[in-house]
């Protein structure tokens, strides 16, 4: 089944209640203090991408191959969308310059050989223009092969507005 269609139908399944959704890691508004659980089968797929994530900042494109699923479709927070060749090359020529990406608020959920990450993620990037910083909203869908690795098979962000200023 094409990726596009999957990720339509898990959402549409998820939201009209066919498909129970596990419990989340944390309440979407946690203590400041609050130490998340991650659910079961879920640290592998966690680990995974807090690789990926390291090694889009430091642009090591031959670490982060492994870590992409083949079909893998990254959309960014400018609606602009990347396969897996045309990230690995837009970081490997330094288009895509990653100073940090880091996800807060998050909330994991489970299904099978299927993590789905949803949250807030800091990103900064640095542009001919300078380091754009900003916060947005993401959704993370990572695979599970029969091996034990892990893939991200789907990156989608929505940049949150900027805060009004005071």
């Amino acid at each position: 089944m094409p990726i596009q269609p999957f990720v339509s139908l898990l959402c549409a399944a998820t939201w009209f209640g066919a498909m129970p959704v596990p419990t989340a890691v944390q309440d979407p508004a946690p203590a400041p203090a609050a130490t998340p659980q991650v659910p079961k089968g879920a640290e592998p797929a966690l680990e995974a991408d807090k690789q990926r994530r390291a090694a889009m900042v430091s642009g090591d494109v031959a670490a982060l191959a492994p870590l992409l699923a083949d079909n893998l479709v990254y959309t960014h927070s400018s609606g602009k969308v990347d396969t897996k060749a045309s990230l690995l090359e837009a970081i490997k020529s330094g288009a895509s310059d990653y100073e940090k990406i880091e996800p807060r608020d998050t909330v994991v959920r489970v299904r099978g050989r299927t993590v789905i990450v949803t949250g807030v993620v800091a990103v900064a990037v640095k542009t001919p223009e300078g380091t754009r910083a900003f916060d947005a909203r993401f959704t993370a869908v990572h695979i599970g092969a029969p091996d034990g690795t892990w893939q991200l098979l789907v990156w989608q962000t929505t940049r949150l507005p900027e805060p009004a200023p005071k």
